[in-house]
């Protein structure tokens, strides 16, 4: 099963709306299938931000960012028409 299948099904569990820490995330998705936590970032699957490496047009969106290490579950779905933050991996904002 791939990241994106393993992701997909994870959050077919999630309610409209639920929030979801960084985590969490990566806490349930590793004990679910073994892999290092480290495989699962759940910006790289966020409406309004992105990261070096994904291409946003093509990855699946399920979430919105909400603060560092805090996102809102919207669906797959969700008509997002905003600013997308650009936001690399590994630096920080000032």
């Amino acid at each position: 099963m791939s990241i994106k299948s393993e992701i997909e099904e994870f959050v077919s569990a999630l309610n409209f709306e639920d929030e979801i820490s960084t985590n969490e995330f990566k806490t349930e998705l590793s004990k679910k299938y073994g892999r290092p936590k480290s495989c699962y970032v759940p910006s790289d699957y966020c409406y309004n931000r992105t990261n070096y490496g994904i291409n946003y047009d093509t990855q699946p969106h399920y979430f919105m960012y909400i603060k560092r290490g805090l996102y809102q579950y919207v669906g797959k779905d969700y008509s997002f028409s905003g600013e997308i933050e650009h936001k690399p991996r590994n630096k920080k904002v000032l």
